[in-house]
């Protein structure tokens, strides 16, 4: 079990999911290549990365190719594909980002200016 510090919040891991689908589109994810990459770079396990996949589903960001096995309440995947809404919501999201960034950096006055 990981420790509170090391645990990452799981909004974070929805947006590395989805920059790491990004970067595979238009091709879908292996599924397993993304658990084992989610394991080693976030310390999420497959369980937590289960969860985070169903949520984004959900929210129809990404869509997942699964077998019809399941496991209690986790369906298998075997490759996943993030959706134009997906890219849509991501670059939203960037861009909020950089512009909250912006902000801070003038009102501490670092960063570069234009």
């Amino acid at each position: 079990m990981k420790d509170k510090e090391e645990q990452i919040p799981e909004y974070l891991l929805r947006l590395m999911v989805l920059r790491i689908l990004n970067s595979q589109y238009p091709l879908p994810m292996q599924y397993k290549a993304l658990e084992k990459l989610m394991e080693v770079k976030a310390n999420c396990f497959p369980r937590e990365l289960a969860r985070v996949i169903l949520y984004l589903e959900e929210k129809k960001y990404v869509k997942g190719l699964s077998s019809e096995d399941f496991d209690n309440l986790f369906p298998t995947w075997i490759e996943v594909k993030i959706t134009a809404e997906g890219i849509d919501y991501l670059e939203s999201l960037e861009e909020e980002i950089r512009l909250e960034v912006e902000k801070k950096e003038k009102e501490l006055g670092i960063g570069f200016q234009s």
